[in-house]
């Protein structure tokens, strides 16, 4: 199952739901769902995660607090319903033994690459999630962590055949893995980093007018801030539009 797909799947409910009252019902979530050959108890785990976001799915008896659990006890694992099932069906996955994996990094050099890589992302799925639990306590969701996981397992595999050496190919297809994965980690504290310079900014900027208001008696000017704070004009002028976007939104 790709998760990617899943998920938004499940976000398309979400706001299919918003659109009926938050209503849905039972059989036209399966309808909705059916491309992913889900069986009853990956549907039970839907119906608990949809009534765990406020959605009633009539005759379908979970009661919402046993929902609301189940969703927080999955929060706590992964962040949602799709963590579990991608998990199941992982475990039919069964990881590759030396000799195999040196016999699939050489079939990539043949005729049979397309097999071959089929066969290297699913023995390497269970590497992705074991390598993104390394990762879960820096601010990422587990299954975000995973789909970049995979992401750069794809891409690996792809490159593959253009490696000098192949007795190094299994090295390379765990350092992409983690490489993805620490990427987006990085890129997601950068952009909380980002967040609370301009929270710190848009503070300062407020309080330097606030200020300034009571020492001279009339609102600074842009360049009177700018001297002020020590910020550009230009820093203070995108600052005032962001704010005055916040504020109408």
């Amino acid at each position: 199952m790709d998760q990617n797909i899943f998920m938004n799947a499940m976000k398309e409910l979400i706001e299919l739901a918003k659109v009926k009252e938050n209503v849905l019902e039972a059989e036209e979530i399966k309808t909705f769902m059916e491309d992913f050959s889900i069986d009853d108890q990956q549907l039970h785990s839907i119906f608990q995660y949809l009534m765990a976001n406020g959605i009633k799915i009539p005759n379908v008896q979970i009661a919402t607090e046993t929902a609301a659990a189940n969703e927080e006890e999955a929060g706590e694992e992964a962040g949602s319903v799709s963590y579990r099932i991608y998990m199941e069906e992982l475990s039919e996955y069964n990881g590759l033994g030396q000799s195999e994996k040196e016999q699939l990094f050489l079939a990539m050099r043949g005729e049979q690459t397309e097999e071959a890589k089929q066969k290297i992302i699913e023995g390497y799925l269970p590497v992705v999630v074991e390598l993104a639990k390394r990762y879960q306590d820096k601010g990422m969701p587990l299954e975000d962590l995973i789909q970049e996981g995979n992401l750069g397992l794809l891409a690996a595999v792809n490159q593959l055949h253009q490696l000098a050496k192949l007795d190094t190919a299994d090295e390379f297809l765990v350092e992409s893995i983690r490489k993805a994965i620490v990427e987006s980690v990085d890129l997601q504290i950068a952009g909380n980093d980002w967040e609370q310079t301009i929270l710190a900014k848009t503070q300062l900027l407020h309080e330097a007018n606030t200020y300034l208001a009571k020492e001279w008696g009339r609102v600074a000017t842009i360049q009177e801030l700018a001297e002020f704070t020590k910020m550009t004009m230009e820093e203070i002028e995108a600052l005032q539009e962001m704010s005055n976007q916040s504020s109408k939104d």
